[in-house]
């Protein structure tokens, strides 16, 4: 705001707040949305944050999908040979879905449906509260695995051996796991309403679930359908290549330039009390 007095050009991006501003503090909600509406230009790195964005307030929010570590932008090899094996990558935590992800995992295994569970645990405070309560649910099944903390290599090299990539977030501002694995030729699934949907378009670049139950039936129908599976990995992958941080900056870039050659013109014109003196 202190930017808006001062004559410069404001530009505001969307992050979490937005994802459900009906729940945050009244003086908090406040402040997004005078934020919001002060601003000369609004972006968002996600499709379902600017259409939230764009009911509450009435702006116009430009979509900029964030980009990814360029290691990511490296396509693998064509010969890989692919593992029956499902991929989660993030913090161990209630909001991401993983206990739901690892309860349906389990019913499967106990109706004979075989595959991989590979759990990464990355996160800002260690590898996330729910490791011990997930790792206890998990023994007895030498179908999951839990790798901890791993570096971005390792993060690459296990989306190149898994089948899927499912990380059934309940909130998620874009979610970088998404395109880094779709990148990678890996199909993945989001949640309906947040994250990557509306980016592109579900059950075509992408799958997305509607509510937990739904993964019941989603992961085998995947696991058991190759073609499925090649047409969503290539959707996806056409989809994220245009997801650089270069891109990203070059359309931010756009932005600034616009406001400020705006904002020059302003500048320039001056007002008929001017003129007379």
């Amino acid at each position: 705001m202190a930017g808006k007095k001062r004559g410069i050009p404001v530009v505001l991006e969307l992050q979490r707040d937005m994802n459900d501003p009906g729940n945050l503090p009244s003086w908090r909600k406040k402040l997004l949305f005078e934020a919001v509406k002060m601003a000369d230009a609004v972006v968002s790195p996600s499709a379902h944050l600017a259409t939230k964005c764009r009911n509450a307030t009435g702006q116009n929010v430009q979509i900029i999908p964030s980009g990814t570590d360029t290691l990511f932008d490296e396509k693998p090899p064509s010969d890989l040979s692919r593992k029956r094996r499902v991929l989660f990558v993030g913090t161990l935590d209630a909001n991401k879905g993983i206990k739901a992800l690892l309860q349906t995992s389990l019913k499967l295994f106990a109706n004979g449906i075989n595959f991989e569970l590979f759990i990464v645990g990355a996160g800002f405070i260690g590898e996330g509260p729910l490791r011990r309560e997930l790792e206890k649910l998990a023994q007895g099944h030498p179908q999951v695995e839990f790798l901890g903390e791993i570096t971005a290599e390792e993060v690459r090299e296990q989306m190149r051996q898994a089948q899927l990539l499912c990380v059934p977030s309940y909130t998620e501002t874009l979610g970088l796991v998404y395109i880094e694995a779709m990148k990678q030729g890996l199909p993945v699934i989001g949640r309906r309403g947040t994250g990557i949907d509306g980016i592109g378009e579900a059950g075509r670049d992408y799958e997305v679930i509607n509510n937990d139950e739904e993964l019941y039936s989603l992961l085998p129908a995947l696991l058991e359908d190759d073609g499925r599976r090649l047409r969503l990995a290539e959707a996806g992958q056409r989809l994220a290549a245009n997801w650089t941080w270069k891109n990203t900056a070059l359309q931010h870039m756009a932005i600034f330039e616009r406001l400020v050659h705006k904002r020059n013109i302003q500048c320039n014109q001056q007002s008929p009390l001017e003129e007379q003196e």
